[in-house]
């Protein structure tokens, strides 16, 4: 990998990589360089063969000294390690150059009226000291006017390069706290949290739908993982990753899918660090608007300027001539009509109006950041005071986010206590494995009271790993226990599903599947019905309706519901191809009927009665079940007596026009999917409606970067996120109130 003379100090070790020789000038604990690493990564299109050809992934991860299911070694984590930092460097990115206040004061000063007011200040100044009106010698007082417009020209540029210098270090900081990003890692065993910046090379990321990959590496594992690599290589299409193709780069999307990846290179040099290149600030309408009002009265203010100008100096060749003789000295009337022609120009020109409009965004976006409301778009500061609809998330936002599992059906028994004692081995096994092992979240429990549980990942896939704690049982130990997983079918909108298959020890079935979804979804597909006794039973018309039933009273008591099924397999292909098809998740047997509780925030009512006097129409777009939403809505104060609530297929099958004539009444969308979300999103500006949208996924990135306005939940994806104009930090809709009224 090096030059030859760099070589004679390596050898090549078992793992294909450079051993560096203790004792010499490359000496370090790895048996990889950062050389070796830059070299699989040039170009990055060809990195899984140069992978290959070094003995593969195994071979990198050995190098690396970590481990792909356990992460970076304990001992390192209590070090900081610092080894690993001075080997491979950090993931902080550098900051831009501060903006230097000589450089804007300069800039300002480039202003065309003030270089003519320059000029006209120091020939006032040359005249006025050594050719002053009494024809005396020179005197300080003729330097009084011309000083007087310098130290108006001084002000000028002063008070517009110090305003500037504060927006610009205020833009610095919102974009290094827009890159303050918490990643799911891998580190010692266990999985936890870190910033962006603390991601270090041999860290196991992981990486859901949605997510932004934070540095450079190679897929460990995948399910049916797609990234959107168009940011480095211009591609619009989503590239599917597999074992051909299992790089991952910085600054690129997840599409689809999951994946957990070993990091190889992070901050400078990674593909996106290299080309790092500072965000400029973008002028906003508004104030492009009044730039271009401010011009053409300067226009108009130079033209009577030059009119006025004219005239003196005609009326002062008049009196000239009929005069019997001149004197030099009454050339200085004429220097006094440039300066009054110069002086309506000034006047004429609002310059500080475009100056009052910065401040007062700069201002506006300071105060905001006190009220959660983190703008990453100086224009949307305009825009959302004007906002006259509001379409927003129901989890989270008008609810505390804080899923409990607080009643439902196991093995046919209802319960009302989440705390069950009595339920069946068979059943029990089934229900706490399949819930740990098919789910993509994951908790940190607090380990003292100074600090707070993390949760990470989908709320709903928290709630019912609480539950299963709840039930005597540590997630953790059960994944820990459970045989690897083969395959994920990874939920999505529109299956609203998510099945997982792992092997099994059994003579007759080798492989199962879990999978849970949608009530009504994964109800339609279950043939079979686990009893209290762990027996199996056929699960008939009469028994579905009964749950149907179950389901339709537990949504009316606004409760989200959810199905856990399972099916065995002889089996099964585990082959790529399948990952564009429908998954067998057919034939099933059901487990569990949960009904999930999400309490809305107290102080939401409200505020929605406060948006809708000030003229503010408030709408929910949510996937939850019609009933579980139209009763959140109620609570919310946003479905009233003549409002409309529709599902998903149902708005889709409506043409435009029936939709125009609905839309003042549609107050609900359940069951939405994302072209739902972004064509209500189209059909109220086509009706001249100013539109702001919320959002937290990828699949809301469409409707996000449609609305006038779009709103990223702190907690949701980065993808929605950078599609945004506007990121709400705590997730609140009362700051989505307050982001109106500044």
């Amino acid at each position: 990998f090096r030059s030859t003379a760099a070589s004679r100090l390596l050898t090549m070790g078992k793992s294909g990589y450079q051993v560096v020789t203790p004792g010499s000038e490359h000496d370090t604990q790895f048996d990889v360089t950062l050389d070796d690493v830059n070299e699989l990564f040039t170009p990055f299109t060809t990195a899984t063969t140069k992978l290959k050809e070094r003995g593969g992934l195994d071979s990198l991860v050995d190098a690396l000294k970590t481990d792909t299911h356990h992460g970076i070694p304990q001992s390192e984590v209590d070090n900081g390690f610092q080894a690993r930092k001075n080997a491979f460097g950090d993931n902080n990115l550098p900051d831009p150059d501060p903006p230097n206040i000589f450089a804007l004061w300069w800039d300002a000063y480039k202003d065309e009226m003030l270089i003519i007011l320059t000029v006209a200040a120091v020939i006032s100044l040359i005249l006025g000291v050594f050719f002053p009106e009494d024809g005396e010698g020179p005197s300080a007082e003729g330097a009084i006017e011309g000083a007087a417009i310098l130290g108006a020209v001084i002000i000028v540029t002063t008070v517009q390069a110090v305003t500037n210098y504060s927006q610009e270090k205020q833009f610095q900081a919102s974009n290094k706290q827009n890159d303050d990003i918490k990643i799911k890692v891998v580190r010692g065993g266990r999985v936890t949290e870190c910033q962006i910046g603390e991601v270090i090379v041999g860290d196991i990321v992981m990486l859901q739908k949605g997510d932004r990959v934070p540095a450079d590496g190679f897929i460990c594992k995948m399910n049916n993982c797609k990234v959107a690599e168009d940011v480095l290589s211009g591609e619009s299409e989503p590239v599917r990753k597999n074992k051909d193709n299992n790089f991952v780069l910085r600054g690129t999307n997840i599409q689809d899918g999951n994946c957990s990846f070993v990091v190889a290179r992070v901050g400078v040099h990674t593909e996106w660090g290299s080309n790092f290149a500072i965000t400029e600030f973008e002028q906003t309408p508004l104030q492009g608007k009044l730039g271009i009002v401010a011009r053409y009265i300067g226009f108009l203010g130079l033209a009577v300027a030059a009119v006025v100008f004219f005239v003196l100096c005609i009326y002062w060749l008049v009196d000239v001539i009929k005069a019997d003789g001149w004197e030099w000295q009454s050339l200085t009337e004429v220097l006094q009509f440039f300066i009054t022609a110069v002086t309506i120009v000034v006047v004429a020109v609002p310059e500080g109006l475009p100056l009052a409009v910065t401040v007062a965004l700069a201002f506006s976006m300071k105060k905001m950041m006190k009220d959660n409301n983190f703008v990453r778009r100086l224009a949307a500061c305009e825009t959302m005071g004007g906002a006259t609809q509001i379409c927003s998330d129901k989890t989270g936002t008008l609810t505390l986010g804080r899923m409990n599992v607080t009643t439902g059906y196991v093995a046919g028994q209802r319960f009302d206590d989440p705390k069950i004692y009595d339920m069946n081995e068979k059943v029990h096994l089934l229900l706490t494995q399949g819930i740990a092992v098919n789910s993509t979240a994951d908790i940190e429990f607090a380990t003292s009271d100074q600090e707070k549980t993390k949760y990470m990942g989908d709320s709903t896939e928290c709630a019912l790993l609480m539950w299963i704690n709840k039930l005597n049982v540590d997630f953790n130990d059960l994944r820990k226990a459970a045989p690897e997983s083969v395959k994920q079918f990874t939920f999505s909108s529109s299956r609203k599903r998510m099945s997982t298959v792992i092997p099994l020890d059994d003579d007759e079935f080798r492989f199962r599947m879990y999978a849970k979804g949608a009530s009504e979804i994964i109800l339609r597909r279950c043939t079979k019905f686990m009893t209290e006794d762990g027996s199996i039973v056929e699960f008939d018309e009469s028994m579905k309706e009964e749950y149907f039933q179950m389901i339709e009273e537990m949504a009316s008591n606004g409760l989200r519901t959810l199905c856990m099924a399972y099916r065995d397999f002889k089996v099964f292909d585990l082959g790529e191809a399948d990952d564009d098809d429908e998954p067998p998740e057919m034939k099933l047997t059901l487990l569990a009927l949960a009904g999930i509780a999400d309490p809305v925030r107290p102080e939401v009512p409200d505020a929605v009665r406060t948006c809708q006097r000030a003229g503010i129409t408030v709408r929910m777009v949510t996937g939850d079940n019609i009933l579980t939403a139209k009763n959140i809505a109620r609570q919310c104060n946003i479905l009233t007596d003549d409002g409309i609530a529709l599902e998903g297929p149902e708005f889709a099958k409506k043409s435009d026009a029936e939709l125009d004539e609905i839309l003042p009444r549609l107050q609900v969308l359940a069951r939405s999917a994302p072209t739902d979300k972004e064509r209500l999103v189209g059909r109220l500006q086509h009706n001249s409606e100013l539109v702001s949208v919320t959002g937290d996924g990828a699949n809301d990135v469409k409707a996000l970067r449609k609305a006038h306005v779009g709103l990223a939940m702190g907690g949701g994806s980065e993808v929605a996120k950078d599609a945004s104009d506007i990121v709400i930090l705590d997730d609140n809709f009362t700051s989505i109130l307050k982001s109106v009224m500044w």
